[in-house]
C-alpha cells in the first residue's frame, strides 16, 4: 500500500450528484499528535460514551450510549503521544471527556469508526480544495457510480514498516487493503503518513471503508463517531464492560434527551 504524506488529509465521497467531504485527519506539527476532525455536517451534536459488553464469541452486545454534553460545532478528536485522548475544537469547544490510554509509540490497531448517512448534506468539495498543496492538505475522494445511503470508515494505527509501499501512483491510486483484527474481513484502504520533516513517531493512519446499502436508513443526514474501546472491570460481566468516547450528529437522533445536559461550547 502506498503511503501518502500530508499534515491534514480530507476524506470525501464522490457520487453522480457531486463530491462531499466527510471528515479530515492528520498530525500536529508540534508533536505528531493524531487528530480526527468532523466539521463538514453543520448541525448540533451530542457528546457521550458508547458502552458494550463483549460476549464469548468476541462480538459486542448490550450496546448503549450515555449522553454527556451538547455542542453546536463540528468536533475534533485528538490522540496525543502520551496516550491522552479527548474531544475539543480550537477556540470553539472546551476540552472534554479526556482519557489516558496507550501511548502512541505502543499503540496499533483500530482507533475509531466513523459512519455517515445522507451524504448530500455534507459540505461539498470546491475548486479551491483541489488546488491545495497535497503535502499540506490532501484530498482523497472515494468514487461510486451510483448514489449511496452511506459509508462507514475504520481508522487504524499501524507501524510504517508494516505497511507495504509500492511505487507511488498518486493519492488513492492504487487503493490498498487492510484486514480486520479478527482476520474475517478485508477492506479497501489508504495510508496517510506524517510529512518526513515533522515525524515524532513511526505510526501511520490507515483509513479503511465500506459502502452502506441499507434499505432503511436514518431520516436526514447523520454522522456517528466512536473512539477506541477501553475495558473497565464490572462484577456482572466476566469479560468486563467496554466504553468509548463518542459523538452523534445530529443530537436529535438520541431519544429521550435530558434537558439538563450542558453544552461544552465556549
Amino acid at each position: 500500500m502506498g503511503i501518502h504524506e500530508a499534515k491534514r488529509h480530507v476524506i470525501a465521497v464522490e457520487t453522480p450528484s457531486g463530491a462531499n467531504k466527510i471528515f479530515a485527519l492528520g498530525y500536529s506539527k508540534s508533536d505528531s499528535s493524531i487528530f480526527i476532525d468532523l466539521p463538514y455536517l453543520e448541525c448540533g451534536g451530542l457528546i457521550g460514551v458508547a458502552t458494550g459488553i463483549r460476549n464469548e464469541t468476541g462480538i459486542l452486545s448490550d450496546r448503549g450510549f450515555k449522553p454527556f454534553a451538547t455542542t453546536k460545532h463540528g468536533i475534533k478528536f485528538s490522540y496525543h503521544p502520551d496516550g491522552t485522548t479527548h474531544f475539543s475544537q480550537d477556540g470553539k469547544i472546551n476540552k472534554t471527556l479526556p482519557h489516558r490510554g496507550i501511548p502512541l509509540a505502543e499503540k496499533t490497531g483500530p482507533i475509531c469508526t466513523i459512519t455517515a448517512y445522507g451524504l448530500d448534506r455534507f459540505r461539498r468539495t470546491s475548486q479551491k480544495d483541489l488546488q491545495e498543496d497535497p503535502a499540506k492538505k490532501g484530498i482523497w475522494a472515494l468514487t461510486s457510480s451510483k448514489e449511496l445511503p452511506g459509508v462507514a470508515f475504520t481508522v487504524f494505527l499501524k507501524r510504517e514498516v508494516d505497511v507495504l509501499v509500492p511505487p507511488s501512483e498518486g493519492v488513492g491510486s492504487p487503493i490498498g487493503t487492510v484486514t480486520t483484527p479478527a482476520g474475517s474481513i478485508t477492506l479497501p484502504a489508504i495510508a496517510i503518513g506524517q510529512p518526513s520533516a515533522d515525524r515524532y513517531h513511526d505510526k501511520v493512519l490507515v483509513v479503511a471503508f465500506r459502502w452502506l446499502e441499507m434499505v432503511s436508513t436514518p431520516s436526514g443526514s447523520c454522522l456517528l463517531f466512536q473512539g477506541p474501546y477501553v475495558e473497565i472491570p464490572e462484577a456482572s460481566s466476566p469479560q468486563g464492560k467496554l466504553v468509548a468516547q463518542s459523538i452523534v450528529y445530529s443530537a436529535s437522533l438520541a431519544e429521550d434527551l435530558p434537558s439538563s445536559i450542558p453544552s461544552v461550547d465556549r
